[in-house]
């Protein structure tokens, strides 16, 4: 729905919280959920700057899901930082210096392939004191959704410099410098390209953290917002020693952000992910089902409903689960034998119902295909999972608390911290809280047993 399609009075609402003040006022009156969903909506309807996933599916690699256990072997390829000095300053009494460094990516030919040129350069920034000690800790931090250059991260390491502990930033691929021309803004074009960016991500964290190795940091530890947790869960996963691991707001898989939270107002046309197959014409569903490593990822469809008028009519016939039937009953027919050709005089009604399935059918094909791929509970649990703080706001539209629960419970021995609001709220006013919890990962690394933790919300 565009701005046309609103009321003069919630057009008013709308543009009036674009002026300083109006947005100040809202923020103050409005978090949780409806602030996520009102963000969501704001920033990819009402002002798009085109559609996730407009290319379709890409070409589904499902061989990365078979050598899921031997992604990196030990050690990983060593990298070249070419570094210079950008900044030196003083953030809450403490000096430090800002270098950021080039590297070409160590990724495995299979994913070096796939990466688009402008990702193939590295790009990552040293926040460490300008004096620093003989064993100074490290954290990675690894970027989410959209997130373009440092800046974020930045902000979550500057109050860390007082504990002792460096910040080493990746810009991801797909994103800032690295973002392609065809890529309009955030938006992937290709499913496969988040499966890329995830995999690239991975194998470019586990080759920085050894060369932080080879630096004499220690301990180390890494650390993510949102889709960045689920991908620092991944690399806390392969990574073989003890790591201190923070997924700040992470869902469990992308499915949690892209099929049922408010990222999936960022796919404005689900019509490119309406085919069974991918861009060498493979079947996914088929590929998927054929590797038993991940049919548990994968969702069992509904048994068909055999009875009742959709299925005596071959436009509903084979395609459609009994839940959309009855969704479809309720609202169209009430109850009454019906037949497509009723309605062709309508209006259009029959291409709404039809686009209304196909948007059905995507999502479902969508959610099975991102949980196989991006499942953290898939992976190998890490060696120090009680090491492991997880972040998670109580009223998340993007990451729901209950997708985290299921990470800190499959990680047994790791801790859980609350906070109110959601997403969008909880990055606003709570920076100081993921910090806090950065900081205390290392501490739980360096406990000999810290035991299993709840911490309720703040």
């Amino acid at each position: 729905m565009g701005v046309a399609g609103l009321s003069v009075f919630s057009r008013l609402k709308f543009f009036g919280a674009l002026h300083p003040l109006g947005a100040a006022n809202m923020l103050s009156s409005i978090q949780g959920k409806t602030l996520d969903q009102l963000y969501a909506i704001l920033v990819h309807k009402l002002f798009p700057s085109g559609s996730f996933f407009s290319g379709g599916w890409g070409e589904i690699n499902v061989d990365w899901l078979t050598e899921r256990s031997q992604t990196v072997k030990w050690p990983p390829p060593e990298i070249k930082v070419n570094w210079k000095c950008i900044e030196k300053g003083t953030s809450q009494g403490a000096k430090y210096s800002i270098l950021e460094g080039k590297f070409d990516s160590p990724c495995s030919s299979a994913v070096f392939g796939m990466l688009p040129q402008e990702s193939r350069v590295g790009r990552v920034r040293l926040l460490a004191p300008e004096k620093p000690t003989e064993t100074m800790a490290c954290v990675l931090h690894l970027p989410g959704t959209g997130d373009h250059g440092f800046r974020r991260r930045l902000r979550l390491g500057y109050p860390l410099l007082k504990h002792g502990i460096a910040s080493l930033i990746l810009e991801g691929p797909f994103y800032g410098a690295r973002r392609p021309d065809f890529q309009r803004g955030s938006k992937l074009r290709r499913v496969s390209d988040l499966f890329t960016l995830g995999r690239a991500t991975i194998e470019e964290s586990l080759s920085l953290l050894h060369w932080a190795e080879g630096k004499g940091f220690k301990p180390l530890g890494v650390s993510g917002l949102s889709m960045g947790g689920v991908h620092a869960c991944m690399v806390a996963s392969f990574y073989p020693g003890d790591l201190a691991c923070c997924p700040i707001l992470a869902p469990r898989s992308a499915a949690v952000a892209f099929c049922e939270g408010a990222l999936q107002h960022g796919i404005l046309d689900w019509g490119p992910l309406a085919s069974s197959t991918d861009e060498t014409n493979k079947n996914i569903t088929d590929r998927l089902q054929r590797i038993a490593q991940v049919k548990e990822s994968i969702a069992s469809l509904k048994d068909l409903d055999k009875g009742g008028p959709f299925a005596e009519t071959p436009f509903f016939a084979s395609d459609v689960s009994r839940d959309l039937r009855q969704l479809l009953n309720k609202q169209f027919l009430d109850g009454d034998h019906f037949y497509p050709d009723d309605l062709e005089s309508g209006g259009g009604d029959v291409l709404r119902i039809h686009d209304a399935i196909q948007r059905y059918e995507a999502k479902r094909r969508l959610q099975e295909v991102l949980e196989a791929f991006t499942d953290v509970t898939l992976y190998p649990r890490p060696k120090r999972p009680d090491a492991a703080v997880f972040v998670a706001a109580q009223d998340d539209a993007f990451a729901s608390a209950d997708s985290i629960r299921a990470v800190h419970k499959y990680w047994q021995g790791s801790e859980i911290r609350y906070i109110s609001g959601g997403h969008v709220s909880a990055y606003v006013f709570r920076a100081n809280c993921f910090s806090q919890a950065i900081k205390d990962s290392f501490g739980r690394l360096m406990a000999a047993n810290p035991g299993p933790h709840v911490m309720p919300k703040s």
